[in-house]
C-alpha cells in the first residue's frame, strides 16, 4: 500500500547509536589483497516479512557481513511524493548482530533539474533515513548508513550529485552510498556523484524488456563485466559488485508478445498467457567469483548479493547455492529424466535433480511413443507440452530443486493394433543455463 509520504513522516531525530564515521575519511579504503577476503553484504527485498525471511536471515548471517534492506520506496503521484515501508522485523537483523544498511529505492525524482524541486526532494530522503534510522536504534541497530537506489538518467547526474550533497548535509554523521548502472561510468558527471558518497554499488543485473518470447534474454551478461570493472577501477572510488542470484518469469501473449513479468514466485502467473523463466546462471556467477577473488580490481570492496535467499521462492537460488557461490566454487548441472508405468497404459515422465544447482532456464524435454496412440495427458509440476507430431511432443519447465523429483507429466496411451503394449521414451534434449 502506498501512502503520501506526508501522513506518516515526521523529522525524528537519531538516536545516540548512529554516529558512523567523519565524512572527512571518506574514500579511505585500500584496494583488496589476496589476504583480504572479499565482503559479502546480502539485500533483503522482502516486503512482508514471514517466518521463512527470518529463517534465510538466521542462515545468512553465517556467511554474510552485512545486510542491506529495504526500508522505504518512494514514488509521486502527481507530483505528490508516496512511500511504502515493508514490515521489517528489525529484531532479527538485531539479532544477527551484522552491520546493517537501509536502503531507500527510488522511483523516480521529477523535475531533478529545478533546484527548488531538487531541495525538496533531498528534504523528503532525508526524513525518510532519519525515520528508519530512529527506528532501527528502538532496536539496538547502530547503522552502517542509508544507501539511495535511484535509476538516475546519466543526462541528470550533474543535478543528482547535487541532491546528494544537500542529502549529505542534512545527515551529516551518516555514511551514504548509492547505486549506480554500468552505463553511468563513461559519462562526465559521475566523478562529482560518487565524491558525495562513501562508497557505491555497482549493480550488473538487468533485463531489457524483450520484443517477442523468442528473444535472447540474458539477466547478466558476465563476459561484459571485465570492461565495466575497467571503468570502475579508473573512476577510483570505492565500490561493491552486485551480483543476482533471482530470476523472472515473463508472461507473453498467444501471439508472443511481451505481456509482464513476475520477479517473485508467492506473485500469481497470470492466466491465458505463456510463460518463460530465466534465472541467475550460478555456475557463471561463481566463474566470475572465483576470478576477482583471485585477482581483486583495485578498490573493490567486495560483492553484494540480490537478494536473500527464502525457502518456497523458485525465483531465487536456495542459501546453500548462494553459499558456494559466494566461494566461487563449481557445480555439478545434472538433471535426468525417466519414465514410469504403473499400467501397461500409463506412463509417466519424472525429472530429478541429482545435480548441485538447478539449471538457469527451463530444461526441455522430447517425449515419442510407439506401439500406441495418445488419448489423454496432463502436464504437472509447472511443466507444459506442445505437441510436435502425431506420436511426439515437448515438455518445457523448471527443473526441481537440487536432490528431489517431480513427476514433469502423464500419458495415456492405447494400443495401436489393440494389443501391442505402447512404449514411451522421454529424454533431455536441452538444458538452457
Amino acid at each position: 500500500m502506498w501512502v503520501q509520504a506526508g501522513v506518516l513522516l515526521g523529522l525524528v531525530g537519531i538516536g545516540a547509536g548512529m554516529v558512523l564515521i567523519n565524512p572527512r575519511e571518506r574514500h579511505s579504503a585500500k584496494p583488496l589483497t589476496r589476504r583480504d577476503p572479499p565482503t559479502h553484504a546480502v539485500y533483503v527485498w522482502q516486503h512482508k516479512w514471514s517466518p521463512e525471511v527470518v529463517t534465510g536471515i538466521q542462515k545468512a548471517s553465517r556467511a554474510t557481513t552485512a545486510f542491506m534492506v529495504l526500508g522505504a520506496e518512494i514514488t509521486f503521484d502527481k507530483g505528490e511524493p508516496r512511500y511504502r515501508m515493508p514490515d521489517v522485523y528489525w529484531g532479527a537483523l538485531a539479532a544477527t548482530t551484522k552491520p546493517v544498511w537501509v536502503v531507500l529505492r527510488i522511483h523516480e525524482l521529477p523535475e531533478i533539474r529545478r533546484a527548488e524541486q531538487r531541495n525538496s526532494s533531498a528534504v523528503l530522503l532525508a526524513d525518510v533515513a532519519r525515520t528508519l534510522l530512529h527506528e532501527m536504534a528502538r532496536f539496538g541497530i547502530q547503522a552502517s548508513g542509508v544507501q539511495l537506489d535511484y535509476d538516475c538518467a546519466a543526462e541528470d547526474l550533474a543535478e543528482y550529485a547535487s541532491l546528494l550533497r544537500m542529502f549529505r548535509e542534512d545527515l551529516p554523521n551518516v555514511s551514504v552510498s548509492l547505486t549506480a548502472l554500468p552505463s553511468w561510468l563513461n559519462q562526465p558527471d559521475v566523478p562529482g556523484a560518487l565524491a558525495e558518497v562513501d562508497h557505491y554499488v555497482l549493480q550488473v543485473h538487468s533485463i531489457e524488456t524483450p520484443g517477442h518470447i523468442d528473444d535472447p534474454i540474458k539477466l547478466c551478461d558476465t563476459a561484459r563485466v571485465p570492461g565495466w570493472l575497467q571503468h570502475a577501477v579508473a573512476l577510483g572510488f570505492p565500490f561493491l559488485l552486485a551480483l543476482p542470484t533471482y530470476g523472472y518469469r515473463l508472461n507473453f501473449a498467444p501471439g508472443g508478445e511481451f505481456l509482464g513479468l513476475v520477479a517473485e514466485d508467492s506473485q500469481e502467473a497470470r492466466v491465458g498467457c505463456t510463460t518463460r523463466e530465466i534465472m541467475a546462471d550460478p555456475v557463471e556467477i561463481a566463474s566470475l567469483v572465483c576470478a576477482l577473488r583471485s585477482e581483486p580490481p583495485a578498490h573493490l570492496l567486495g560483492f553484494a548479493w540480490f537478494r536473500l535467499p527464502v525457502q518456497g521462492d523458485r525465483l531465487n537460488w536456495s542459501w546453500p547455492v548462494l553459499e558456494k557461490v559466494m566461494q566461487g566454487q563449481m557445480y555439478k548441472l545434472d538433471v535426468r529424466t525417466g519414465v514410469r508405468s504403473p499400467s501397461p497404459h500409463l506412463h509417466e515422465v519424472w525429472v530429478k535433480n541429482e545435480g548441485d544447482i538447478s539449471p538457469g532456464e527451463p530444461i526441455h524435454i522430447r517425449v515419442d511413443w510407439i506401439n500406441g496412440s495418445l488419448v489423454a495427458h496432463d502436464a504437472l509440476a509447472g511443466f507444459g507440452f506442445s505437441p510436435v507430431s502425431g506420436d511426439a511432443g515437448e515438455l518445457i519447465g523448471r527443473a526441481p530443486l537440487p536432490g528431489e523429483e517431480c513427476m514433469a507429466a502423464w500419458f495415456r496411451l492405447d494400443p495401436a493394433d489393440g494389443e501391442t503394449v505402447p512404449v514411451l521414451r522421454a529424454r533431455a534434449v536441452e538444458v538452457l543455463k
